[in-house]
């Protein structure tokens, strides 16, 4: 009998880790809502930013504006080159905006940080292209 809750309790945890997982993978493609999207990254640049707590509702706003610019940008009918480039002018602004909140090393870490991850998206590109 005990075996039995024991055997039941770990199918249950296995099940639930399961749909955590494929939820988690959901989000991980894009699937979040522009909210989403400025939350997760306040919080990764809070925590990699050292962020102190004056500078963490400016760059909450300032992250919440430009996702949901950038989501009526993809939402719109056009091509690809044409949102990339007005995504790309959203994406100046939005680094102009940060600069004036951040410190120098602040900065210096967040430009970093883009660049691997640009790096890394670079790569999955290539893997998914089988180059």
């Amino acid at each position: 009998m005990k075996n039995l809750k024991i055997l039941g309790l770990a199918l249950m945890i296995g099940a639930l880790a399961s749909c955590s997982q494929s939820q988690t993978q959901a989000q991980t493609r894009g699937d979040r809502t522009p909210a989403e999207r400025a939350q997760l990254q306040t919080e990764m640049m809070t925590e990699a930013l050292n962020l102190s707590e004056e500078q963490v509702p400016t760059v909450e706003s300032t992250n919440m504006k430009y996702s949901e610019k950038i989501a009526a940008i993809q939402a719109r009918d056009g091509n690809r080159r044409s949102k990339f480039q007005s995504m790309r002018g959203l994406m100046e602004e939005k680094d102009a905006e940060l600069a004036a909140v951040m410190t120098q090393a602040q900065y210096i870490i967040y430009q970093e940080r883009k660049a691997e991850m640009r790096a890394k998206m670079k790569e999955k590109r290539k893997e998914r292209s089988g180059s």
